[in-house]
């Protein structure tokens, strides 16, 4: 049903839209994670594609994925916080830039500063 995936699909459009976030998300050559890598594909899909309804499924996937041994949240089929989403893409992005894993503490420091750091002037706080 759309509202299952609506909050993980309005974050990832959302985030499409902030032209720093995006600039730096393409910056990322080579990523372990498959949620920058389904992040960076969506966005060329949203750039350069004909099609009116872009599906976000890549991004549910790897969502659900980084989530189900740790936490269970972002399972397929069940519904879920914008808010939830959009801090678990951020985190991912900030643990990627350190060479962390979704099991590390959220404590590195990223030097550079990571997407999530330099677009949002975040905390990355688990």
């Amino acid at each position: 049903s759309p509202l299952t995936r609506g909050a993980r699909a309005r974050v990832a459009a959302q985030l499409f839209h902030v032209r720093s976030f995006r600039r730096a998300l393409g910056r990322i050559h080579s990523s372990s994670s498959l949620l920058v890598t389904s992040l960076q594909t969506l966005y060329a899909f949203y750039k350069y594609s004909e099609q009116s309804v872009l599906p976000p499924d890549e991004v549910r996937v790897a969502l659900s994925a980084l989530h189900a041994q740790k936490d269970g949240r972002f399972a397929l089929g069940q519904q879920d916080d914008a808010n939830e989403c959009f801090e678990a893409i951020l985190m991912q992005i900030h643990r990627d830039a350190c060479g962390g894993s979704a099991d590390d503490d959220d404590e590195r420091v990223c030097s550079p500063a990571c997407a999530a750091h330099d677009c949002f002037g975040l905390s990355c706080r688990g």
